[in-house]
């Protein structure tokens, strides 16, 4: 097979972020590509980059949206490939054969696959899911429980297509997202490739703000609701996790938080043993 894959980078007044990513798109050995950028209206320099490079792109907006999702759902409407990956600003792949490897395993265009992330906060790095989950057995119990990291999910044209993302949601539409995949296909295909390389920091991923805690919180309670019978266990479950993060990274500073979270990724991996 030789799937056309669309890679989506969206982005807001990130110049450096942009750039990073551009670069890693267009070092892809891989060309049976099209690369899709949908820029938030920035002022910071960031559509001077994007033209820089627009010989490299397939296609680019630069607008006012809704938010991240709504920004996604515009990068969704202009994808034409097999399948769709959403690297956004910042992120990068983990090598430069990453889009290769992928399309030499790939054999099923209906289903969604995904590799390991690699996760790098500001003293720690670690492998999501780590190498012990090597198994398509292992692979399929983690995915359901844990879900990938959303930049190492390579989604198919009959999904994306006829799924947008709800702008309802501000910082979880990725997580409702994969749900809903689930939902419809049952299960993820596992890759043992490493995809991407993901720096902590995005607005998901910010455990020192008490408001984003409670419209994580909020937004995870709706999620559950939606996709689990025993969403009230779920939900008070997921804001013990968020409170213990919280005062982890507020109390005890950036170091002790990251280490909690390479914990936490361990603990997982151990459980499916």
């Amino acid at each position: 097979m030789n799937p056309l894959i669309s890679v989506v980078t969206i982005v807001f007044n990130d110049i450096l972020g942009i750039e990073k990513t551009v670069k890693s798109v267009t070092y892809q050995t891989y060309k049976n590509l099209e690369f899709v950028v949908i820029d938030g209206a920035s002022t910071d320099g960031t559509l001077e980059i994007i033209e820089k490079y627009s010989s490299n792109i397939t296609f680019y907006l630069s607008e006012k949206d809704e938010g991240i999702y709504d920004a996604m759902n515009k990068g969704i409407k202009n994808c034409h490939g097999d399948f769709a990956i959403f690297l956004n600003a910042g992120d990068v792949f983990a090598s430069d054969k990453v889009l290769s490897e992928v399309a030499n395993k790939i054999r099923d265009k209906d289903k969604a696959y995904f590799g390991r992330a690699i996760i790098v906060g500001d003293k720690l790095t670690w492998l999501c899911p780590s190498l012990e989950i090597s198994t398509p057995e292992k692979a399929d119990v983690w995915s359901k429980k844990h879900l990938p990291n959303h930049q190492s999910i390579f989604f198919p044209r009959s999904f994306y297509t006829t799924n947008k993302y709800n702008t309802l949601f501000k910082i979880s539409g990725d997580t409702e997202y994969k749900l809903r995949y689930l939902r419809e296909s049952d299960n993820f295909l596992f890759l043992d490739i490493n995809v991407c390389i993901f720096r902590l920091g995005g607005v998901s991923n910010e455990s020192n703000n008490l408001a984003n805690i409670l419209l994580k919180f909020r937004e995870g309670a709706m999620i559950s609701r939606c996709y689990y019978s025993c969403w009230r266990v779920k939900s008070y479950f997921n804001f013990i996790k968020l409170i213990i993060k919280y005062s982890l990274r507020i109390f005890f500073g950036k170091n002790v938080y990251q280490n909690f979270l390479l914990c936490l990724n361990s603990l997982r991996t151990l459980l499916l043993k």
